[in-house]
């Protein structure tokens, strides 16, 4: 700006270049390249993510409301065969089986809210008058810890309170505990 700023009587443009079709070729071509690139893994990654067994072998729901979230064991035939109400605690809270493909539905009243834990580095929408179903297995290894979930959506004045608690547990341990639960 200031060494080639217009100096009085210099009323002349300066030498203008046109078409270099070297240039003109490498920033349409390079930016189509990355573009496309871009474009063929998020297909390949939306793919993977939003696959879904035809057979899941556990099946879930999750109710979310201002500003609670409950969960509800599902059958084979997906009715409600025991309802935890408890998002939090030792006995409250989702539990899930290891090395088992888990099919989440949800659901909300109110407003959208979003299930999110970060461990399984996913975040599904919970949007009213809609159902957002989606899959999701927790490794074997992931056995018997505890993962905090929360609503990632700001939801109203008492967002920061949807806080759940994710129980991962073996397979075993999970029909013990949820014929439990369905005996009680």
């Amino acid at each position: 700006v200031i060494r080639y700023h217009r100096k009085p009587g210099d009323d002349t443009l300066p030498a203008q270049t046109h078409g270099n079709n070297i240039a003109e070729a490498v920033w349409t071509i390079v930016p189509t390249l990355i573009v496309a690139f871009l474009f063929v893994i998020s297909w390949q990654t939306l793919n993977v993510v939003e696959a879904k067994s035809t057979a899941p072998e556990t099946r879930l729901h999750a109710q979310a409301g201002q500003f609670q979230w409950s969960f509800d064991y599902l059958d084979a035939n997906g009715n409600i065969v025991y309802t935890q109400l408890a998002p939090t605690g030792k006995d409250g809270g989702l539990n899930v089986p290891t090395g088992r493909t888990i099919e989440l539905s949800l659901n909300s009243n109110d407003v959208i809210h979003a299930f999110y834990v970060p461990q399984f580095l996913f975040k599904r929408d919970v949007v009213p008058g809609r159902t957002n179903t989606f899959q999701f297995d927790v490794d074997e290894g992931m056995a018997g810890q505890t993962f905090r979930g929360q609503c990632a959506e700001l939801c109203g004045s008492g967002h920061d309170v949807m806080l759940f608690d994710v129980h991962a547990m073996t397979a075993s341990d999970f029909d013990a505990w949820l014929a439990a639960k369905i005996a009680e």
